[in-house]
C-alpha cells in the first residue's frame, strides 16, 4: 500500500509538546509511528501506557486522528492535505456576550464560579449543531422558576453565535486532559459530568484552552434559525442591541409565558 507523509504531535500531561513525522499508510499506522518514535517510547514508559489505554477522540478522519491515554495526547495528520480540510471545534455563545468579546478582541478563559485552585478555561465543543452546556438557566418572562431555554428560544431572545477554531490548534486539549490541566477537582469533574449528561451533552465533545484565543484566530458564525452561516461580529452586536431596544419598549411580561418572543413578534408587526 502507498505510504504518505504524516506529522505527529505528542502532548504530555503537563502540556509539554514534541513533534515529528514520517511515512505511514493511514492514520492508525501514523499513531503507531508516533508511539514508536523515541518521544513516544518515553511517553509510554513514563506513564505506563498500553495500546488498550488509547481512546480515540471525536473529529477523526482519513487525514487526521487524535488519541488520548492517561492525560497524554497524540495528534497525527497527513501532511499534504490536512491543512486544507482541517475540521473545526466551536465556542458557542449568545448575543449578550458579544460586546465583551469584541472589546477583549479575544475569547478569554472564564474564571467565574471556579474553585480557588482551578485554572479558568475557554471551552470548545466538537458538536457541530450546538453544545447543550452552553445554554444556561434563565428566568423567562412571565415565569417564576429558572429554566433552560431551547436553542430556538435563545435565538429569539438574544441570538445564537459561535466561534470556530481548527481542531488541531496546539492550544487546545481534549477531555479528560483539559480538566487535569485546569486542576478541576474530582468533585468538580463529577458535577460537570452529571450536569452535562442530564441535558444530553457528550463529555467527549468537550475541549478547552487555558489561554485566551484572539479573534483573529477564529471564524465567527451566526445561527439564522435554520443553519449556521458566516457573519460579522459588529453587525451581529448591532442587531442584538436593536432587538433589546425593541423588547424593552414593550412590556414582555404582559404577554405571559411566551414573553420576549411574543413581544418581539408584536413589535415587528406594529
Amino acid at each position: 500500500m502507498q505510504k504518505n507523509a504524516w506529522n505527529w504531535r505528542i502532548t504530555t500531561p503537563n502540556g509539554h509538546q514534541i513533534t515529528g513525522g514520517g511515512a505511514a499508510v493511514d492514520a492508525r499506522a501514523a499513531v503507531a509511528l508516533a508511539m514508536a518514535a523515541p518521544a513516544g517510547i518515553g511517553l509510554t514508559l513514563a506513564h505506563g501506557i498500553e495500546q488498550s489505554d488509547l481512546v480515540e477522540m471525536p473529529g477523526a478522519s482519513d487525514v487526521r486522528r487524535l488519541v488520548t491515554a492517561k492525560g497524554c495526547e497524540i495528534h497525527v495528520e497527513r501532511a499534504d492535505i490536512a491543512a486544507a480540510s482541517a475540521p473545526s471545534l466551536w465556542h458557542y455563545t449568545a448575543g449578550h456576550k458579544l460586546p465583551l468579546i469584541q472589546e477583549a478582541c479575544a475569547l478569554r478563559p472564564n474564571g467565574a464560579k471556579i474553585a480557588p485552585n482551578e485554572r479558568p478555561v475557554v471551552w470548545f465543543s466538537a458538536d457541530a449543531v450546538y453544545e447543550p452546556t452552553a445554554i444556561k438557566l434563565v428566568q423567562m418572562p412571565g415565569q417564576a422558576k429558572l429554566r433552560r431555554p431551547s436553542v430556538a428560544e435563545l435565538h429569539e431572545m438574544v441570538g445564537v453565535f459561535r466561534f470556530a477554531i481548527d481542531r488541531m490548534d496546539a492550544r487546545l486539549a481534549a477531555w479528560p486532559s483539559i480538566h487535569r490541566k485546569a486542576r478541576i477537582s474530582a468533585t468538580g469533574v463529577a458535577n460537570m459530568l452529571r450536569a452535562g449528561l442530564e441535558i444530553g451533552a457528550k463529555p467527549m465533545n468537550w475541549f478547552g484552552a487555558l489561554e485566551e484565543i484572539p479573534l483573529a484566530d477564529v471564524r465567527f458564525e451566526a445561527w439564522t434559525g435554520q443553519q449556521w452561516g458566516a457573519a460579522r461580529i459588529d453587525a451581529s452586536i448591532e442587531q442584538f442591541r436593536d432587538k433589546m431596544d425593541l423588547v424593552r419598549s414593550i412590556s414582555a411580561a404582559a404577554y405571559g409565558p411566551a414573553g420576549i418572543k411574543q413581544a418581539w413578534q408584536a413589535g415587528a408587526h406594529a
